[in-house]
């Protein structure tokens, strides 16, 4: 008897541990929800603002040889509506051990662009409705640059290419995200492995994109087998710009 009243309570202990590990879990995840929502009521209050954004295109062959890269820097213009329009800076190729600059031919044989995009944003991972698809686990307290961050792990509980899963970092003042390492939990199609990066800069009180990576293997019947890989940096944010709305409804939608 004395023996089953001890495993009882360590039975009951342990439920107790694992709902108090939940609830710690549920309360970060709170605040985290809480702050995206502030972020993305703060960036509607700037107005049109705008970015430099810099591209490094690199595909690589079955034998990991490079096959094709290039480099391209825009002004990205964005309307308080979303509205974001893309600007050609310049234009490099790497052909025959050298880069070539393409900038002005480039130019002249392609138009601007409008489109409507989203920002990147976690709040719908972390909504009350939808944490329950995933298992959050906390990992501890980790200092990026001079930011102390806590260290989450995230895996769906289904497999799903919208579902993503893997490492966030998020400062532990405000729990705004600083880091994130992210893969689908199911490939998309002819998708072998991919990886995401995402690094956030705080500007004011407010945090944007710094640097996204990405990278996956590839294998499309007999057309494609290789790596592809971009690494993406945004940079000189502009804000409380006033650009012409006539401007945007000129250009065609991006394709």
């Amino acid at each position: 008897m004395k023996i089953l009243i001890s495993v009882i309570s360590l039975l009951f202990t342990i439920q107790l541990h694992a709902q108090e590990i939940s609830d710690e879990i549920n309360t970060i995840l709170d605040k985290i929800n809480l702050q995206s929502q502030k972020q993305e009521k703060l960036q509607k209050t700037i107005g049109d603002y705008k970015y430099k954004q810099f591209i490094h295109f690199i595909k690589m062959d079955g034998d990991r040889e490079i096959d094709e890269q290039s480099k391209r820097e825009y002004y990205i213009y964005v309307k308080s509506d979303s509205l974001r329009k893309r600007e050609l800076i310049s234009a490099l190729e790497y052909e025959d051990g050298e880069w070539v600059d393409i900038t002005e031919e480039e130019k002249s044989s392609s138009k601007e662009k409008k489109s409507e995009s989203k920002s990147f944003s976690l709040s719908e991972m972390f909504s009350p409705e939808n944490r329950k698809l995933y298992n959050f686990e906390i990992k501890g307290e980790k200092y990026i640059d001079t930011l102390n961050t806590v260290y989450l792990s995230v895996k769906a509980l289904e497999e799903d290419e919208d579902r993503f899963e893997g490492k966030l970092w998020f400062e532990t003042n405000d729990y705004n995200l600083v880091k994130a390492e992210l893969i689908p939990s199911e490939m998309p199609t002819f998708v072998d492995s991919m990886f995401m990066s995402f690094n956030m800069q705080q500007i004011d009180s407010m945090w944007f994109p710094k640097k996204i990576e990405f990278g996956a293997d590839v294998s499309v019947l007999f057309f494609f087998s290789g790596k592809i890989y971009s690494e993406i940096k945004f940079s000189d944010y502009e804000f409380n710009q006033q650009f012409d709305e006539t401007w945007f409804n000129e250009l065609e939608n991006a394709e």
